[in-house]
């Protein structure tokens, strides 16, 4: 598995690779609210 700062990079990297750029950005949105989230309960 991979930890969730490389699955933030390869968003990136793969962001204008992949033809179905939606499917990207949906994932990028997911991970940084999941990241907010994350970082609130911590607080």
């Amino acid at each position: 598995m991979k930890s969730r700062t490389d699955f933030g990079v390869n968003i990136f990297d793969d962001l204008f690779d992949q033809k179905d750029i939606l499917i990207q950005w949906h994932g990028f949105i997911y991970f940084y609210f999941s990241e907010m989230y994350f970082l609130l309960i911590i607080i």
